[in-house]
């Protein structure tokens, strides 16, 4: 007697990008670790420490003027 066996395509495609997982490149998450391990981005940001700072005050002074309507009304009431 004679039987035929089919497989599930579900289960194909899983199997097949689980196998393909295995053997691509390392994931972001790693990619990123190892940068924060082998790199100098501390010094790096340091040197542009300046920037930063501005970069910051203007999102700040940007938030304020965008939230002061807001912050006036309510005081108002």
């Amino acid at each position: 007697m004679r039987s035929i066996a089919t497989d599930s395509s579900r289960l194909t495609r899983w199997t097949r990008a689980k196998s393909h997982r295995i053997y691509s490149r390392p994931t972001l998450r790693k990619r990123f670790c190892r940068f924060i391990e082998t790199s100098a981005w501390d010094k790096k940001l340091l040197n542009q420490e300046k920037w930063v700072n501005r970069i910051c005050l203007g999102y700040i002074i940007v938030s304020v003027l965008y939230f002061s309507p807001i912050l006036i009304l309510s005081v108002l009431k």
